[in-house]
């Protein structure tokens, strides 16, 4: 029973992996960047970068220095995103709800 058990669960990962489009909001990616990239941003980058390498579908909004700097320094691991340039405002709250009447 525990093979066909396991058999089940992996074909539903695989149809929710085509089906599943993830919209992920982050404040720390809606905001300006800081320098250094470090704990959490990274975090999240790798995050992104790992649910992308598993077939999820990504939508994420993104400030327009976080674009600039996953181009220069990881492009090949936002290739599978659909990056959506949020405002350039300062609020990340601000550039989050204009991204969410966007994204009807």
């Amino acid at each position: 029973a525990m093979p066909a058990s396991r058999e089940n669960h992996n074909s539903l990962l695989s149809l929710m992996n085509k089906l599943l489009n993830i919209l992920f909001m982050d404040k720390v990616l809606l905001a300006p960047r800081k320098d250094p990239v470090r704990g959490v941003e990274l975090f999240n980058i790798n995050l992104l970068r790992d649910l992308a390498e598993n077939g999820y579908k990504i939508t994420l909004p993104l400030h327009e220095s976080w674009i600039v700097y996953l181009n220069e320094k990881r492009k090949s691991e936002t290739e599978k995103l659909n990056i959506i340039s949020c405002s350039s405002g300062k609020s990340a709250l601000v550039n989050g709800i204009s991204d969410i009447f966007r994204l009807k």
